[in-house]
């Protein structure tokens, strides 16, 4: 005889062979997949200025989970560092040093300098 069984979430296939002096049973029982959404959230900025994250989790009603371990990497949740403004052939050099010849109302003359520049690459 030959058996097959659909009861969510679970098929059933059996095969049994009754005889005189013995009997066989095949069963193979499989289980549909289990569809699983997750959604990551943060929650607001707390007055350290630090933000958590927390998930949110469904399952179909015939299934039940369970997140045993459950970790959150620093970059989940956390405040954008602020974008460096430069663009691929400029950048702002932060301290310059430099010395040269120096143009005045009373001639020239050897100077040195200290200052912010930009960098032009």
């Amino acid at each position: 005889m030959h058996f097959d069984v659909r009861q969510a979430p679970y098929t059933v296939v059996a095969e049994v062979n009754l005889h005189a002096d013995s009997s066989a049973l095949s069963l193979s029982i499989a289980m549909d997949p289990i569809p699983v959404a997750a959604r990551v959230e943060c929650a607001k900025t707390n007055e350290n200025g630090l933000r958590s994250a927390f998930i949110i989790v469904s399952t179909p009603q015939w299934a039940s989970l369970r997140l045993d371990r459950v970790e959150q990497s620093p970059e989940v949740c956390g405040i954008p560092a602020p974008q460096d403004h430069e663009s691929r052939h400029l950048s702002f050099a932060p301290l310059v040093l430099g010395a040269g010849r120096v143009s005045g109302q009373d001639g020239s003359s050897w100077g040195v300098f200290v200052g912010a520049g930009v960098r032009i690459r």
